[in-house]
C-alpha cells in the first residue's frame, strides 16, 4: 500500500504519482486536483470541511476518530492544531446530527387545512 501525500492515508492501492488514483480518506484525485492546488491547501480544505471519509463505496476504518485522524496526518509530518481538532469535531458533530434527523421525522406531521 502507498500514503496519501495530502491526508496520509495508507491505504493507497497505487502511488499517488499514477494519475487518476483517488484516495479514499480525502478524495484527491492525483493527475488532477494536485495539479490546480498544492498539497498543503488540499489538505486544508479537507480539514475545513471536517475530514470526512470520502469514499462512500469502501468502509471507512473502525477507529476513524479524531486520534486516528491526528496519527494519519503525521505520516505527512503534519501535526494537528487544537483549534483545527476543536473545529473537526464540531464539524463531525453537526454532520451526525444532520444524519440522524430523518430518524428523528419518522412521525408524519399532521397537517390540517381550514376553509
Amino acid at each position: 500500500m502507498n500514503t496519501c501525500p495530502v491526508c496520509g492515508y495508507e491505504g493507497l492501492e497505487l502511488p499517488y504519482t499514477e494519475d487518476g488514483n483517488i484516495c479514499s480518506s480525502c478524495g484527491t484525485e492525483f493527475g488532477y486536483d494536485d495539479l490546480l492546488n498544492s498539497r498543503e491547501e488540499l489538505r486544508r480544505r479537507w480539514l475545513q470541511a471536517g475530514a470526512v471519509w470520502w469514499d462512500a463505496t469502501m468502509p471507512r476504518p473502525a477507529d476513524w476518530s479524531v486520534d486516528h485522524l491526528v496519527r494519519q496526518l503525521r505520516n505527512v509530518g503534519y501535526q494537528l492544531a487544537s483549534t483545527e481538532r476543536m473545529a473537526i469535531e464540531a464539524e463531525r458533530l453537526n454532520n451526525t446530527q444532520l444524519a440522524e434527523l430523518p430518524s428523528m421525522l419518522k412521525y408524519p406531521v399532521e397537517v390540517t387545512h381550514r376553509d
